[in-house]
């Protein structure tokens, strides 16, 4: 079975989208499709998740569907593998609901999974729970697994009674494919959590030991492996439930389906936001993934073509601009470029400063001046970069005439020729 890619998304007046085509790049033959979405708070990244999975629910569900989450008049997702569309309305009888007008989709669908920013993470819910929604009626062997995106109180499967469920499987299998794929799972945890070196499965709870932790249960770890390994390991349980007979030691190179994720690096710290993308990658190779992030180091893992940068512009509409990040790019050259389009990183109060300084320098103060002095050799103090020759000062200066956002892209500049 090939990798599903997605070919272009199309939205009018979905939620506080008043309308947007989205255009998805293809993936290398073979591999899984990767598409990163950033925008401000507002912009639609999540709309975006909401629609996507809509549009792929399975045909037994046909129907008026609620529009929680997806209040829309319209929006059609066309894909190129399995080539189809699939096209939602309103119902013109009742604005609250939407149907599928149209579909060119196979019968047979794929494995969509979906997890919203609080989809909680390995610690399941209160009830230590592990159990599985029933099959797709018609669709016995696909996984459709969406309501995190939608409901904040969903929970994921409880990671370790799953992970005891399949050591358990294992040991009465006596070898063959459960242990192996046990086996593998636990080799994907530990690829995946960075500072983990071993697992151990115990009767009363998993304990995992390395240097990011010595040892402690799993169920202590810091949000950030618990947040990740929830959503991961949920993955992995639910398809190998519904495709039981491809589940073997190389069972994540048979993952074909098609997960969202927002905000993929939640809790991650900088070092971790830095390989999350490619880690993920390269443990599900031929998986597709639509994610979001708010975070620049998160975006170096980004390939060209795999990022889309949302915008809300003032008179409402949304557009969307396919940007790579170039190698090489620093975080402030991402921040304050059109990924993320600061004016500056600088602390607010050095900001406050450099518009004092803007403003002295457009009313011609002298030079000489005592208070432009001394809030020069503050800023000095404060920014290595900041007038430290006669030719800085003069650049500075004409930067300074076009505002601060003049002044604080000349400051970067400098800056960064003189690493």
């Amino acid at each position: 079975m090939e990798p599903i890619v997605l070919e272009r998304l199309e939205l009018r007046a979905v939620r506080g989208i008043p309308e947007l085509t989205l255009d998805f790049q293809a993936p290398e033959p073979g591999r899984g499709q990767w598409t990163v979405l950033l925008g401000e708070n507002g912009s639609g990244k999540t709309t975006i998740l909401q629609a996507v999975a809509k549009a792929l629910r399975p045909r037994s569900e046909d129907g008026a569907v609620p529009c929680r989450g997806v209040a829309s008049r319209e929006y059609t997702l066309h894909l190129a593998e399995p080539s189809g569309r699939s096209q939602w309305r309103t119902l013109p009888s009742n604005a609250k609901n939407i149907e599928r007008a149209e579909t060119t989709f196979p019968a047979v669908g794929r494995d969509v999974l979906g997890y919203g920013s609080r989809r909680g993470g390995a610690l399941g819910g209160p009830d230590r729970d592990v159990s599985f929604d029933p099959p797709v009626a018609g669709e016995l062997d696909r996984v459709w697994f969406v309501p995190s995106l939608f409901d904040p109180n969903a929970r994921l499967i409880h990671a370790e009674t799953w992970l005891r469920n399949r050591e358990h499987a294992a040991l009465k299998s006596g070898g063959g494919a459960p242990q192996a794929f046990f086996e593998s799972v636990v080799q994907t945890v530990l690829a995946l959590l960075p500072g983990i070196e071993s697992l151990e499965v115990g009767s009363d709870e998993v304990t995992v030991r390395g240097a990011a932790v010595r040892e402690c249960a799993l169920a202590d770890l810091a949000d950030g492996y618990l947040t990740t390994l929830g959503w991961t390991l949920d993955f992995i349980a639910r398809w190998s439930h519904v495709h039981a007979d491809l589940v073997d030691g190389d069972f994540r190179d048979r993952m074909v389906a098609l997960v969202l994720v927002d905000e993929i690096d939640l809790h991650l710290h900088p070092r971790w936001q830095r390989t999350i993308l490619q880690e993920i990658r390269d443990t599900f190779p031929v998986t597709s993934f639509v994610v979001t992030t708010h975070n620049p180091l998160t975006i170096q893992g980004a390939r060209p073509g795999e990022v889309h940068v949302l915008r809300r512009h003032d008179d409402g509409s949304v557009t969307s601009r396919q940007i790579d990040p170039p190698l090489g790019a620093d975080v402030d050259d991402l921040l304050t470029g059109p990924w993320f389009g600061l004016s500056t990183t600088y602390d607010p109060d050095t900001v406050e400063k450099l518009r004092e300084h803007a403003d002295l320098l457009r009313r011609g103060t002298p030079r000489d001046d005592a208070g432009r002095q001394e809030l020069e050799s503050t800023l000095r103090d404060r920014l290595s970069v900041f007038g430290a020759t006669p030719e800085d000062r003069e650049l500075l200066e004409e930067a300074a005439k076009s505002g601060l956002e003049g002044l604080a892209g000349k400051l970067s500049r400098i800056r960064a020729a003189r690493k």
